[in-house]
């Protein structure tokens, strides 16, 4: 799990999503990321949340004593890696290059923050998507964004009826591959083929009713699927 800068969900807001994943198994804080950090541990009083590393070059983070507290607490060992403001990399794309060598075949990465801001950092992350250290799942300020690697599926519900679901292709996708879905208001015979494939789409009304869930499924590309913080993944 990685926290990153820029304008991130609310704790509260982000209940629902973890009560369907495993806690975290190593947690990396960038630059003020730490902060969100922090917040989360507060509102869960849970020690899962406590970094293992905090890295970045530090130079948006507010209250630095943080790092302080994190690297010298005895319920885990944190170490702190400093990095330059001129640099090749942004800190969030640090993070994620650590969280890529130290993952498994099994390991889902989910990226906390990032929101608002520049527009410039906004696209740089999400065209991370594209790349080989993309994270598996993106909580912005009030959506997540899914990644659904060609030849997945990924099954959810939403709380209400009306909830938006978009259907994005990664930059690498641009011009390749579909999306089949079940359970749509409109489902992927009208998607575009090229570009978005679908914007501001929601579940079907007997869907929702009846409580089954969506189901898309990438076919020869890959594609991200944004959704409410309180999406419910099967």
């Amino acid at each position: 799990m990685i926290f990153t800068g820029g304008i991130s969900p609310s704790p509260k807001l982000c209940s629902d999503f973890f009560s369907n994943i495993i806690r975290p198994d190593f947690v990396i804080a960038a630059d003020s990321g730490l902060e969100t950090c922090d917040s989360f541990i507060k509102y869960f009083k849970l020690t899962d949340f406590v970094p293992d590393v905090i890295l970045g070059d530090m130079d948006s983070i507010k209250n630095k004593k943080l790092v302080k507290k994190y690297t010298e607490t005895k319920s885990k060992t944190c170490s702190f890696v400093e990095f330059p403001c001129d640099k090749d990399f942004t800190d969030s794309e640090l993070a994620l290059i650590l969280a890529r060598k130290i993952r498994t075949e099994d390991t889902k990465i989910t990226l906390i923050g990032g929101s608002g801001g520049r527009l410039d950092h906004l696209v740089a992350l999400f065209e991370l998507f594209s790349t080989d250290i993309r994270p598996d799942f993106w909580l912005t300020e009030n959506q997540a964004a899914v990644f659904l690697s060609d030849g997945c599926t990924v099954k959810f519900h939403t709380k209400k009826q009306n909830d938006l679901i978009s259907v994005l292709r990664t930059t690498f996708s641009n011009t390749r591959g579909q999306v089949v879905s079940e359970g749509l208001e409109w489902e992927s015979d009208v998607f575009r083929k090229t570009g978005v494939p679908s914007l501001s789409n929601r579940m079907a009304s007997e869907y929702f009713s009846e409580a089954r869930p969506v189901k898309l499924t990438a076919k020869g590309g890959d594609f991200v699927v944004v959704a409410p913080l309180d999406v419910i993944l099967d």
